[in-house]
């Protein structure tokens, strides 16, 4: 299972986003990841189209939202299961540096610059809110699909990000309809490769572009 902090909106309806502005979107109260921050909305991409995350299939995976209540801050950034009913989970600290530092320092374990985990107060699990936050369920739509869909859904929320930021579309009535025209115009490959991949990106940018150009 991995977990969502909800970003900034966490507990507004779908409604109250109408009229939200770049400047709210990115004034994440856990991470900060510049202008993609918006997409924290649902944190779509983290379950649906790294669809290789590992060798366990999609169909096997969640989202929750979850939030440390004493901090107010994600402390659960994912959680297995077992056939016994019980289930391990990886708590820690919301600090991008103990990711990157895997990254650099991979197969081995060095000190990070992060101190220990505070474990006082307790931890909030929700069902996450795809009326709210459709982008959720359509990043899993095309993690399921599978082959180049990722690709196209990663191509048209960007587009539709740089369209939100640059104040042409509005949250969340015009990005979630650019992503899903994209995914459904698509002739996106069974298998991805570079070149399919490419194709894809080049293609669900194009559809997305136009798409933004008629919600001006």
């Amino acid at each position: 299972m991995l977990t969502a902090s909800g970003g900034p909106f966490r507990g507004r309806t779908r409604d109250e986003l109408d009229d939200v502005t770049p400047e709210e979107a990115l004034a994440h109260p856990t991470w900060s990841h510049g202008a993609e921050d918006h997409d924290r909305l649902g944190d779509a991409r983290e379950q649906g189209p790294r669809g290789d995350r590992g060798a366990l299939p999609l169909r096997r995976r969640r989202t929750t939202g979850s939030r440390s209540s004493s901090t107010r801050r994600r402390s659960c950034t994912a959680l297995v299961r077992f056939r016994d009913g019980a289930a391990i989970a990886h708590l820690g600290y919301p600090d991008m540096r103990v990711p990157i530092s895997y990254a650099l320092t991979y197969p081995d374990a060095r000190r990070r610059p992060v101190p220990p985990l505070e474990l006082h107060g307790t931890l909030e699990f929700h069902e996450p809110d795809t009326e709210t936050f459709p982008m959720l369920a359509l990043a899993r739509e095309a993690g399921e699909r599978g082959g180049t869909y990722p690709c196209v859904y990663n191509a048209a929320n960007e587009v539709a990000v740089a369209a939100f930021l640059e104040g042409r579309i509005r949250l969340p009535r015009a990005s979630p309809p650019l992503v899903r025209t994209s995914l459904g115009a698509s002739t996106a490959r069974p298998r991805a490769t570079s070149t399919s991949c490419v194709e894809a990106d080049r293609s669900a940018r194009r559809d997305a572009g136009a798409g933004a150009r008629e919600w001006r």
